[in-house]
């Protein structure tokens, strides 16, 4: 009988576990260089910090800049994506050319974590609110394959980068087998970085699911440039803290990591209508996020 416990036990434990990735994607305007030059790259961690995943996700706590995470995605197809929507003003223009930014090939570590199993077990074991609004928030913001770096990571965790510009969007976004989302296009393109660490070969993003994942609020934060895919506002230059070694004071009035290039229409979709309630009482002039 013994036995029989301890298996039920570690089958249990197994099937709590996150299936690891070890390789992340993340898109920056900011060079290698400039990146090397923070260290990394960091959340904004200011005040108080939330490391609820919950509102990582839905970008809250990335607008009043004190989400300790940073988000990266095992979809290398997602974070072209991701740039494409923010290199022109709407999906009936064309891309433009002045827009340039970087893809990130990043090594991931314990600090890591799956969001959807996270929000997929935080769902399971909820009743009433909490699990009708992670139910929605699951269901319409799918496929992200989101990993979410808690406290962030140092620059000797990139293994390589590319440029992806306007141009490059123009010839290939549309091109036959849309090439840009193929690891064979980027083979070519990928710049090993030196400062890469290579005792880190081995790692992996965590096997344990992220606990703390609060009820949500029912609106997301997110750039969304006319009829074009919406990007979280955690995957957009809003979603890092370009000096992270500045105080808490200094970085109230202090610079995002945006580029004049970017095209960043930000708004909050409410996914749960009734979390429309409390604005229309409280006034429309809380709706707006200010940057």
């Amino acid at each position: 009988m013994k036995y029989g416990i301890c298996l039920i036990f570690f089958m249990a434990a197994a099937a709590m576990a996150a299936p690891p990735v070890n390789i992340v994607y993340r898109v920056d305007g900011r060079s290698l260089a400039a990146i090397r030059h923070s260290g990394g790259m960091w959340p904004w961690a200011r005040g108080a910090l939330d490391n609820d995943l919950t509102h990582h996700f839905e970008g809250q706590s990335v607008a009043g800049r004190n989400s300790n995470f940073v988000s990266t995605s095992a979809s290398l197809r997602q974070v072209v994506e991701f740039a494409a929507s923010q290199a022109r003003p709407n999906s009936e223009s064309p891309f433009d050319t002045e827009f340039v930014a970087y893809l990130y090939q990043i090594r991931p570590a314990a600090n890591f974590f799956s969001v959807s199993e996270a929000l997929q077990t935080a769902h399971n074991s909820s009743t009433g609110a909490r699990r009708d609004r992670l139910g929605r928030l699951i269901r319409d913001y799918p496929g992200m394959q989101e990993f979410a770096a808690r406290g962030g990571f140092r620059d000797d965790r990139i293994i390589a980068y590319a440029r992806l510009d306007g141009q490059m969007l123009r010839d290939y976004y549309y091109a036959p087998n849309y090439p840009l989302f193929s690891d064979e296009f980027w083979r070519r393109r990928w710049m090993s970085n030196a400062a890469y660490d290579r005792g880190f070969d081995s790692d992996a993003s965590s096997r344990l699911i992220y606990p703390i994942v609060g009820v949500p609020s029912g609106h997301m934060h997110l750039v969304e440039n006319g009829t074009q895919a919406p990007v979280p506002l955690s995957f957009t230059c809003f979603g890092v803290n370009p000096q992270p070694h500045s105080s808490y004071y200094n970085s109230l009035a202090q610079p995002d990591a945006c580029q004049s290039n970017q095209y960043l229409e930000i708004r909050r979709e409410f996914y749960d209508r009734r979390a429309l309630l409390p604005i229309i009482k409280g006034g429309l002039e809380k709706y707006d996020y200010e940057p």
